[in-house]
């Protein structure tokens, strides 16, 4: 059974008097029950969008949601039975009650019994590191635990489903590695189906057993990880170099064409496809007389960010 299918789905906003913007474009989809899914795309792609389509937050211009067989628009008390969404900026909590009061409420307005945030709720919020602060405010809590207590409060009917736009937004480190394991906690020990969007294409590649990439509202690729990262299978050349970002950024591109350049603080790191005539040597070399030191240069397989930026260049070549 799948748990989303998502039929010639579209939705478009008026951005001015004169301007439509076209947030999704005749979207398919569909996502297994117990599956993991990373939906990743740059800003302003339309996956928020997306999100708020499946929860049924907003009307589509046109085509169909349906949860476990449930139409998200036409049944949308049953599909919100079975899933849970933590949406960006952790608008599901109230700030000025407590962890455990914001649990009850949820659970009131899912139908669950009291009885469920002793227990089950308990258990959330131990394993998401909430426990001890259960009675205080939420306004009280960093945005981390705030983050956190969100989550708990999607999870507080035990969903089928649940949607997490970017769950690690703004969480320090050691915040971001426990939602990250509670995140795989959901899908190993309780089964349950995950979307996930996030930026951190490290944590998506983690995770995620497929991912789905929309650019401009478009969908633009649809496979499992590990057959992307097959697809993509070519060696790099990985430069660390110190030095001004933007120099080394502006050189990098004039000398290979096909590089990526992720900009650090003080310096880069230069991804360079493995073709032609480049070696370490002719690395090193090209490099000699620019403003910037090497510290390393190393042999590489692309990873799944690398993979993301040449998929959503390509198809902003092709428009």
């Amino acid at each position: 059974m799948n748990a989303i299918a998502i039929e010639n789905l579209s939705k478009s906003y008026r951005a001015s008097r004169n301007k439509t913007v076209q947030a999704v474009s005749n979207l398919n989809l569909t996502v297994s029950t117990g599956e993991v899914i990373g939906f990743l795309g740059p800003n302003g792609a339309g996956k928020t969008t997306t999100i708020k389509l499946m929860c049924g937050l907003v009307l589509p211009d046109q085509g169909t949601v349906t949860v476990l067989n449930y139409d998200v628009h036409r049944q949308t008390r049953r599909v919100m039975q079975l899933m849970g969404a933590v949406l960006e900026g952790t608008r599901n909590i109230y700030w000025r009650l407590t962890p455990l009061q914001n649990l009850a409420y949820s659970a009131r307005i899912k139908g669950i019994p009291a009885t469920a945030v002793n227990n089950w709720g308990r258990v959330l919020l131990e394993d998401l590191d909430l426990w001890d602060r259960r009675h205080d405010p939420v306004r009280t809590f960093s945005r981390g635990m705030q983050q956190k207590t969100a989550i708990a409060c999607a999870l507080i009917h035990r969903p089928s489903l649940v949607l997490l736009d970017e769950p690690t937004l703004g969480l320090d480190v050691e915040a971001a590695v426990t939602v990250k394991e509670w995140i795989r906690t959901l899908s190993i020990r309780y089964g349950m189906t995950l979307v996930l969007t996030t930026h951190q294409l490290d944590l998506a590649e983690e995770l995620c057993q497929r991912v789905v990439i929309i650019q401009n509202g478009v969908k633009v690729t649809d496979q499992a990880v590990a057959d992307l990262k097959r697809l993509h299978k070519q060696e790099l050349f990985l430069v660390q170099a110190e030095g001004d970002p933007v120099e080394i950024g502006w050189r990098a591109s004039e000398q290979w064409p096909g590089a990526i350049v992720k900009q650090e603080e003080d310096g880069a790191q230069i991804s360079i496809p493995a073709n032609g005539n480049i070696s370490l040597t002719a690395i090193a070399t090209a490099m000699n007389d620019w403003p910037a030191r090497i510290n390393s240069i190393a042999q590489a397989m692309p990873s799944l960010e690398d993979i993301f930026i040449q998929e959503t260049r390509r198809t902003a070549n092709h428009e």
